[in-house]
């Protein structure tokens, strides 16, 4: 009991359990059609003239809006098709139509905590033509006093989405963990297009033909909480905890940080814009930590960190998940550097969804708001945007090389078998075609004709097995 009450009150919070999963980028018609025609989901930018997501878009640039909000670009400045929604679709979900809820009160219950009542509070699928798509959970502890140390166990232990000592329990008794609350979602969708679930495999270049995840055994998270407290004497302990994720009894560890001998140091990982507020940033996720010293964190900062700076975090994850997408397809060498044509029109798709990706989805200015802006930059440096996408880059190119360095010595032995047979049958042609004496009379049916011709068969054969196998030892 001494140790809950060491931890202060939360004033608000809220988490968002974020599930990305990859499909094949042209399955996208089918899977919005399908999510369109489902009980209990809506389309929420189907609406241009809806006020409130309209001012969402405008915090963000045109090049940005154009992969995440084409629904209200200006005329003229969406050119490649003509339906927005062929680009991106955002759904919003009833919780109440989730069949593993159904209007159940709910908690969240581990054998190194004592239940905590939880409300999902919304549910939300977004789904991009470029074959990624996103599914998240914004739960909430429902409790009249919850504090931040009930934060911290809900964030540590649901984020895993298969961990064995923590599940969701109902009212009635049932119980399941995150996985299967994010299968009974996912199977709506995925069972009636025919699709498995193919998450953790890698068989064949086809790796994504079916919904498919990146991060296996957890999903992202993105956390705010405004405590009743100062934030300042918290930075080293319970701040540290938050960003990391971490349950409250990890105290021992919080004054080592090994990682600093290998270079990397977890402060450069968050920044504070002002008083009383401190983001956080890790390729797992992001929080923002704030007192509610300052009113506006308490009522102005949720709605701004669970809009704009959602949609800059989602983005961000968006293109780290295109290039590990490429990035691994292209790791898969031995099906890809075959002369075949399914390895030639792959490995032309793979630069193609390269090419595309930068064209449309590397931009350096997300926002004219300071803020966004610099949130979108730590979103750049967190997850290692520039040397993941060098890094594709080299692959693609290295790929490219060897492929028309193989179709070169596809020729030049196409040209050689080639040669094997119409040298020496030129030279025999030519030897009996010119004016000596010795060949005027023999006829084409003569036994010395046919000799001479196998036998040049046979130096030629045995000349280009020579090459050939001299060739080999030099590579």
């Amino acid at each position: 009991m001494s140790e809950q009450q060491s931890y202060p009150s939360l004033k608000n919070h809220f988490t968002r359990f974020c599930y990305p999963f990859l499909f094949e980028k042209k399955e996208y018609g089918k899977l919005r059609n399908r999510l369109s025609s489902l009980s209990g989901i809506t389309e929420v930018l189907n609406d241009p003239h809806n006020e409130d997501w309209k001012a969402r878009s405008e915090y963000f640039l045109p090049p940005l809006r154009r992969i995440w909000y084409p629904h209200f670009l200006l005329k003229g400045h969406l050119v490649d098709v003509d339906d927005p929604s062929d680009i991106i679709c955002h759904f919003k979900y009833d919780v109440g139509a989730i069949d593993l809820i159904k209007g159940s009160t709910l908690s969240v219950s581990s054998k190194f905590f004592d239940p905590i009542p939880i409300v999902i509070r919304t549910a939300s699928i977004t789904i991009s033509y470029l074959g990624i798509g996103f599914l998240t959970f914004e739960i909430a502890i429902n409790d009249t006093n919850p504090t931040f140390d009930k934060l911290l166990n809900l964030n540590s232990s649901l984020r895993m989405m298969n961990n064995k000592n923590t599940s969701i329990i109902t009212d009635g008794g049932a119980s399941f963990s995150m996985a299967e609350l994010l299968d009974s979602v996912l199977d709506k969708f995925r069972d009636a297009l025919g699709w498995s679930d193919v998450s953790s495999t890698t068989e064949g270049v086809e790796l994504f033909g079916h919904l498919n995840d990146i991060y296996y055994d957890r999903v992202l998270c993105f956390s705010y909480a405004c405590i009743d407290a100062d934030i300042y004497n918290r930075l080293e302990t319970d701040f540290v905890k938050y960003w990391q994720y971490w349950p409250p009894n990890v105290d021992s560890i919080l004054n080592d940080d090994p990682d600093k001998e290998f270079g990397f140091d977890r402060w450069n990982y968050h920044f504070s814009m002002w008083k009383h507020a401190i983001y956080g940033f890790s390729k797992e996720g992001g929080v923002v930590f704030s007192s509610a010293c300052d009113s506006f964190n308490e009522h102005v900062l949720p709605n701004y960190f669970g809009t704009y700076y959602y949609d800059i975090f989602l983005i961000a994850v968006m293109q780290r998940m295109i290039l590990l997408r490429i990035n691994r397809e292209l790791s898969n060498s031995e099906k890809l550097s075959g002369i075949d044509k399914k390895a030639y029109n792959r490995n032309l798709a793979l630069r193609r969804d390269l090419l595309e990706f930068v064209n449309k989805c590397v931009f350096t200015q997300c926002s004219n708001y300071e803020l966004g802006q610099l949130i979108w930059h730590r979103w750049k440096i967190v997850f290692e945007m520039e040397n993941l996408l060098d890094e594709v880059k080299n692959q693609c190119e290295e790929l490219s090389n060897y492929m028309e360095v193989r179709r070169q010595m596809l020729v030049g032995n196409f040209m050689n078998i080639l040669s094997f047979f119409v040298i020496p049958v030129s030279l025999i042609l030519s030897l009996f075609g010119a004016n000596f004496i010795e060949f005027e009379k023999l006829s084409v049916k003569s036994i010395l004709v046919w000799f001479s011709l196998i036998i040049t068969f046979v130096a030629a054969g045995i000349t280009w097995i020579w090459l050939y196998r001299k060739e080999k030892t030099n590579q």
